[in-house]
C-alpha cells in the first residue's frame, strides 16, 4: 500500500524572503501539486513558475499580493511543462503594485529551446502566446546559465543564480538563492529533484551531469555561507585551513525547495542520494548483462524489479532503456535491434564505474 503524501497548504511562508504557493493540481505525477515561489520584499517580487492555471492558485496569489501591497515584476520558468506554465494566463490579471502603476516592465524569463526540439518550441510558443501574450510591455527574455537576479527589497546582498540543468527537459533550470542577506541558502530544484521519490528524466547522462552541477553549486554556496558566518562571528574558522580542507560542522546546509513535494532540509544529501540511486540501478543492469546473455529490456526489468508489482514493469522498462542508452553512448554495451549485450571489454572482466 502506498503511503499517503503529507498535505501541503495553498500558501506557506518558508522564510522572510519566500512564500510557497501550491498549484491546487495534485496527481500521481505532480504529487501534492506544483509548488511555485514568490520571492522578495517590498513593492516588487520574483515568481518562480506559474502552476497549471487552477483558480485556487491565482486566487491565493491575488490575495497575497494585495495583502503585501506588492506586484510581480519578474517571472522565471524552470521549464516548459504545462503544470509550470499554464498559470501564465493569470499573471496579467494580477493586482498591479506601485512599480507596475509606474509602467515598470513585467518580464518573463525562460531558457531557449535547443535547435533540435521543434515540438518543444511549438508547445512553448503556444503557451506564451495564449498565456503571456505579445505585449511589448511584458517581454519574453532568454535565461542563460549563470544569469543572476537580485532579490527585490532584501536588506543586503541576495540574489538568484541560474543553473541550466537539462535532463528532465532540455530547457530545465534550477536557481540558487545566495548572499549575505539570505538567512538560509536555498536551491530551487524544479523537477530535477523532488520532495518525495525520484524524478523523471529524458536523458540519463545529461541528467546525471546536471545533478553533479547542482551539487557543486550547493557545496560552493554552503562554503561561502559558512565563511561569512565565521567572519561575522569574529572567528578565524574560515582561515588557517589548507585549500580543499573542510570541516563538517562548519558547513552550512543548503535547503532544497522542489517544484513538487515537501521542503528538503539538506540539498547536498538529497542530490547525493539521487546520484547513488541512479548508479545502483546502472550496476544492477551491468550485473545482469555480465552474465553473458543477450537480453531485451524487459528481461532486465524482471530480474532487477523481482518482487515488485508487475504493474510497475512498464515504467521500469522505460528507465532501463534510458540506462542502456547511456551505456551505449559510453561504449559499455552494444545493441542489436531490441537485444543488448556488454561489449568485449566488460566481458573480459574490466570494470566500469557506474554512474560517474
Amino acid at each position: 500500500m502506498t503511503t499517503p503524501l503529507p498535505p501541503l497548504p495553498p500558501l506557506s511562508r518558508l522564510s522572510p524572503l519566500i512564500h510557497r504557493l501550491t498549484g491546487g493540481n495534485p496527481s500521481k505525477f505532480t504529487l501534492q501539486g506544483t509548488n511555485t515561489y514568490l520571492i522578495g520584499l517590498g513593492s516588487q517580487r520574483i515568481l518562480i513558475d506559474t502552476g497549471q492555471g487552477f483558480p485556487i492558485w491565482s486566487e491565493t496569489l491575488t490575495k497575497l499580493l494585495s495583502e503585501e501591497k506588492t506586484s510581480i515584476t519578474t517571472v522565471l520558468l524552470t521549464h516548459h511543462h504545462a503544470d509550470h506554465t499554464d498559470g501564465l494566463k493569470d499573471i496579467p490579471r494580477l493586482p498591479a503594485g506601485p512599480q507596475q502603476q509606474q509602467q515598470q516592465q513585467q518580464k518573463l524569463w525562460r531558457f531557449p529551446a535547443p535547435p533540435s526540439t521543434d515540438s518543444y518550441k511549438q508547445m512553448l510558443s503556444r503557451t506564451l502566446k495564449e498565456g503571456w501574450g505579445n505585449d511589448d510591455d511584458r517581454p519574453v527574455c532568454e535565461l542563460r546559465d549563470g544569469m543572476v537576479f537580485e532579490i527585490p527589497g532584501a536588506e543586503g546582498l541576495a540574489s538568484l543564480r541560474t543553473l541550466h540543468t537539462p535532463g528532465h527537459t532540455p530547457d530545465h533550470c534550477a536557481f540558487l538563492l545566495e548572499g549575505e542577506a539570505v538567512e538560509d541558502p536555498v536551491l530551487f530544484t524544479g523537477d530535477a529533484v523532488l520532495g518525495h521519490g525520484t524524478a523523471v528524466f529524458e536523458d540519463l547522462a545529461v541528467y546525471l551531469a546536471s545533478l553533479r552541477k547542482m551539487l557543486e553549486g550547493v557545496v560552493e554556496v554552503s562554503a561561502a555561507a559558512a565563511a561569512a558566518a565565521a567572519a561575522t562571528a569574529g572567528t578565524a574558522a574560515a582561515k588557517g585551513r589548507r585549500k580543499g580542507e573542510e570541516r563538517e560542522e562548519e558547513m552550512v546546509k543548503v535547503l532544497a525547495f522542489p517544484a513538487h513535494g515537501e521542503v528538503i532540509p539538506d540539498a547536498a544529501a538529497k542530490i547525493k542520494e539521487y546520484i547513488e540511486h541512479r548508479a545502483q540501478r546502472e550496476r544492477q543492469v551491468l550485473d545482469v548483462l555480465r552474465e553473458g546473455k543477450e537480453v531485451v529490456p524487459m528481461d532486465l526489468v524482471k530480474v532487477i524489479y523481482k518482487g515488485y508489482p508487475e504493474s510497475l514493469y512498464g515504467p521500469a522498462e522505460g528507465g532501463v532503456r534510458l540506462i542502456l542508452s547511456k551505456l551505449l553512448g559510453e561504449g559499455t554495451v552494444e545493441q542489436d535491434g531490441e537485444r543488448w549485450r556488454v561489449t568485449s571489454k566488460l566481458s573480459d572482466g574490466k570494470e566500469q564505474k557506474a554512474g560517474l
